[in-house]
């Protein structure tokens, strides 16, 4: 044990250096009568002058006799090493006298002690005078026209403000200990003085904060309490300067000077007057909606806080929400301090201690899920179709105008790209134009479409395909739109679009809710394309879908499928409802080895504000013109149909087509079988086999309990 330690734990300790006084702690000591001393080992001598025992004093004390041993070689090794001052805080009375001292030690401790008069220290100050902090200093400063006066929580946030310029003090022991003798010392601030109360981020801080704000308010002082912006948990003032902020921001932020354009986030805690809400965990409910409503929104579906972030919804995953709901606690502290009775006065204290607990503030938060206006649904979110988000504002894509975000628009996404109407993006329509080997049809097509695709709109119902060998500019492309689109694009594993085979949650589908554009790269060869998923998800019906261990829910799809890849994926329905959902964009140029450029992708990284623009031209064409389809995507997407029309091949290859003929229909399902064989296809059962000759419309027939097809015949060998 420290010797300091052990004064801290006597009353009416005197002496200085290495002998001291004391009132023995075991018996009823009217007057000093224990001897402290310490010897130059280190080791702590006490002897009581009335006769106690050691053992009693130290037992009083609640120590062991092995604490006043010195500190053994060993304990020094794992780091347990003396005390030692570092800092000594001097708070002197108006005429510059030494009142007393707060002493800053290494390890970080403090303590207080007084002049004995006689060139040492008594390490207590029973009896001093209390005084602010750098008193001298802050008389010369109002004497001198100074306009605020700061208080903070520590000697060195003060005297960190005093180094800039700004008059500041504090009291002595850190929060809750400022009493009568500091608010009476600052009983000579004029009333053109405003008192800034700076408290540090938590809430033994915003106690402190409320109890000073009272008093000074009591005593006639203009008081205002500042909450800093961005301060981390338990941060103050040093912390929120050494995060970049200047003098300025200061004087902005408290609302002591008025410049011409506002910081960015101002948070002057001079709350609005507040309804008188029950002292009550729903009572606490509502004030935090009163304080923090406008910015918190909760998806009852999703079980999920949403927080407004000055440009879009985010759901939070922080817990900024229960951060707001502490300092929502705090701010009942200072309901307190401005309470001018003093029963209710007291109720808001006790209330706001007991609102510190954990189960208080859950509490708090849980009833405010259902306050009005709080609550909304997956539907309610991004609801408009037509409205992007965007860095520099919201875009509505109907007309082209930008406005400021708002959160009444619900907007949970955004681009993390300024739209610049007027931005250029010559690497990327150089870059285009080679991939479509200079097809300006092909070019204008790929504007159109990803233009839609910055919508909610699926109205075009079609999925894009691009196809090619490999070193064609497919993943460059999908890569760059992929990561333009930021929040609006998900990237998906092409087995999502593919036929499984097993049957498991879908969570990969949920987890596209919202976005507008979607990339699945590399479709193995072989794997047969999930029609029906596909039909789903590009229509306009809503669909359902979970996340794993979640409900099912519903949700009409905003996405655009964008797949890629050097295997077409295997499409068995001949019929309309799939191929006219089908866009295949041929990515025919296989770029040689000496024009790759490694450093592409950043090059069109910094066109972003110029693609955007482009897309957002592409979207409003779209809109006048709708989709309009090139040749070479007409042309390829028919190629793409014969290549995957399988009974087509056979019935061109092994029968003829006439009215006048039939076949057995047993006969044409035997050969169909031994035709899928020899050309390794999958025949399936006789059943489907026919079903899909009536899609073509060729006619069943039975007679004589024989079933027949009419319009087609074998070819004779």
């Amino acid at each position: 044990m420290e010797l300091m330690d052990l004064l801290s734990r006597l009353e009416g300790v005197q002496g200085n250096g290495q002998r001291f006084k004391a009132k023995c702690p075991a018996h009823q000591d009217d007057k000093p009568s224990l001897s402290i001393t310490t010897r130059d080992d280190g080791k702590i001598l006490m002897h009581c002058h009335a006769g106690c025992e050691i053992t009693d004093i130290v037992r009083a004390l609640g120590i062991k006799l092995s604490d006043l041993m010195p500190p053994r070689a060993e304990d020094e090794h794992k780091g347990r090493f003396r005390e030692r001052i570092l800092k000594t805080y001097d708070y002197r009375d108006e005429n510059g006298k030494l009142l007393y001292q707060a002493v800053r030690y290494v390890p970080k401790a403090f303590r207080q002690r007084r002049p004995d008069g006689r060139g040492g220290w008594i390490w207590n100050v029973e009896g001093v005078r209390r005084v602010a902090y750098r008193l001298p200093d802050v008389i010369k400063a109002v004497n001198e026209g100074a306009q605020a006066l700061f208080i903070v929580e520590g000697e060195k946030d003060a005297d960190r403000l005093w180094s800039l310029g700004v008059p500041a003090t504090c009291n002595a022991a850190g929060a809750g200990k400022w009493g009568d003798g500091e608010t009476s010392s600052l009983a000579f601030l004029p009333e053109s003085i405003e008192v800034v109360i700076l408290p540090d981020n938590d809430l033994a801080g915003a106690k402190h904060a409320a109890e000073v704000a009272y008093q000074l308010r009591r005593a006639g002082k203009s008081v205002r309490v500042v909450d800093l912006p961005g301060l981390p948990d338990k941060g103050d003032v040093s912390d929120w300067l050494d995060a970049g902020h200047t003098v300025e921001d200061l004087w902005r932020v408290c609302g002591l000077d008025k410049p011409e354009k506002a910081p960015e986030v101002t948070v002057v805690h001079e709350p609005k007057p507040a309804p008188d809400f029950h002292l009550t965990d729903l009572g606490n409910a509502q004030r935090l909606i009163f304080r923090h409503g406008q910015d918190l929104r909760y998806v009852p579906a999703w079980g999920k806080w949403m927080v407004w972030t000055g440009k879009r919804w985010e759901v939070d995953e922080s817990g900024e929400v229960q951060r707001r709901a502490k300092e929502t606690v705090r701010s009942i502290y200072e309901e307190a301090a401005r309470e001018v009775d003093d029963q209710r006065r007291k109720a808001l204290s006790d209330h706001a201690r007991r609102s510190e607990s954990e189960a208080r503030i859950r509490a708090m938060v849980t009833l405010a899920c259902s306050e009005s206006g709080v609550a909304v649904t997956p539907d309610d979110l991004d609801a408009d179709p037509m409205l992007l988000n965007v860095a520099n504002g919201t875009l509505d894509l109907r007309t082209g105008e930008l406005r400021p975000h708002n959160r009444n628009d619900l907007i949970t996404k955004i681009i993390p790209t300024a739209y610049k109407p007027d931005s250029e993006c010559p690497t990327w329509l150089k870059f285009l134009h080679r991939v479509m080997n200079g097809d300006e049809d092909l070019v204008c097509f790929l504007a159109q479409a990803v233009g839609y695709s910055l919508t909610g709109s699926t109205r075009e119902q079609c999925m894009f395909f691009l196809y090619g060998t490999g070193a064609n500019g497919k993943s460059t492309f999908l890569e760059t739109l992929r990561w333009l689109f930021g929040g609006y694009a998900a990237q998906a594993e092409s087995e999502t679009f593919l036929v499984r085979r097993s049957d498991q949650v879908r969570s990969d589908i949920a987890r596209l809710v919202g976005t507008r554009f979607v990339a699945a790269n590399e479709v193995e060869d072989g794997r047969r394309l999930s029609e029906v998923l596909v039909k789903q998800l590009t229509g306009s019906d809503r669909i359902t879908a979970r996340f794993l261990y979640r409900d099912f829910f519903e949700f009409t799809p905003t996405f655009k499928i964008w797949m890629a890849g050097n295997h077409k994926p295997i499409i068995r329905g001949t019929d309309e409802g799939i191929w006219r959902r089908l866009r295949l964009i041929p990515f025919e140029v296989t770029i040689p080895p000496e024009e790759r450029d490694l450093s592409l992708m950043d090059k069109l990284k910094a066109e972003a504000e110029g693609i955007l623009a482009w897309a957002v031209d592409g979207c409003l064409t779209w809109q006048t013109f709708g989709l309009t389809v090139p040749d070479a995507v007409r042309d390829a997407t028919a190629s793409y149909r014969d290549e995957m029309d399988v009974l087509g091949e056979f019935i061109a290859e092994e029968c003829r087509v006439s009215q006048s003929v039939q076949v057995l229909a047993k006969d044409l399902y035997e050969a169909w079988k031994r035709w899928c064989e020899d050309n390794g296809e999958f025949a399936g059962t006789a059943k489907r086999f026919g079903m899909k000759l009536r899609e073509r419309g060729f006619v069943a027939e039975k007679r004589n309990g024989k079933t027949y097809y009419v319009g087609l015949t074998l070819n004779l060998t």
